[in-house]
C-alpha cells in the first residue's frame, strides 16, 4: 500500500485514477483548489488538500511523505472551442508552469516517483509497441505543451 498524491484529481481522468488507486488499496490524497473539489475527493474516499498547483511551497508540503506523485493536470477546452487557439491557454499554463512547480516540489519533498500524464497522439504510431518518451514525436501546435510537461518531469524532478 502506497501513499499517492494526485494533481488534477477532480478532472475526468483524475476521478477515475483516484477510484482505481483506492480500489487497489493505496492511500490517495488529491490536490484541489476549491471546497467543491475537496468534497468531490472526500466522496470518492480520498483525502483532500487544497493547494495552488503553481506554487511550489504548498505543493512540497502536500507531497511530503508521499511514495508517488501523479500529475494528471490538464484543461482541454470543450469540443466547440478546440479550434480557437486562445481556448488552450489554461491547458498550456498547467502543462508548462504547473508541471514545473509540481516536478520541483516532488523533488524537494524527495518523493521516490513522479508520474506525468501525457497524450499519445504527440508520438508517431508505434504499432503494437509501447510508446514512451523515446518514441518519435509528430505532435505540434496545441499538443506541444504535453511534451513540455514530460520534459519538465525529466528535467525538474531529481530523485
Amino acid at each position: 500500500m502506497n501513499d499517492i498524491v494526485t494533481t488534477g484529481s477532480t478532472g475526468v481522468i483524475g476521478r477515475r485514477a483516484v477510484r482505481d488507486l483506492l480500489a487497489a488499496g493505496h492511500h490517495v490524497t488529491g490536490v484541489t483548489r476549491s471546497a467543491r473539489g475537496r468534497e468531490r475527493l472526500q466522496s470518492l474516499g480520498a483525502r483532500a488538500i487544497e493547494a495552488d498547483v503553481f506554487d511550489e511551497a504548498p505543493l512540497r508540503r502536500a507531497f511530503d511523505g508521499a511514495d508517488a506523485v501523479v500529475n494528471l493536470l490538464t484543461h482541454i477546452p470543450s469540443a466547440d472551442r478546440m479550434a480557437d487557439p486562445s481556448a488552450w491557454e489554461e491547458n498550456d499554463r498547467v502543462r508548462t508552469e504547473a508541471s514545473t512547480a509540481i516536478a520541483r516540489a516532488a523533488s524537494a519533498a524527495r518523493v521516490p516517483r513522479l508520474l506525468q500524464e501525457s497524450i499519445a497522439f504527440v508520438y508517431a504510431d508505434g504499432g503494437d509497441a509501447w510508446l514512451d518518451e523515446s518514441a518519435p514525436v509528430v505532435g505540434d501546435g496545441v499538443t506541444t505543451t504535453a511534451l513540455t510537461a514530460e520534459h519538465n518531469a525529466h528535467v525538474c524532478y531529481r530523485r
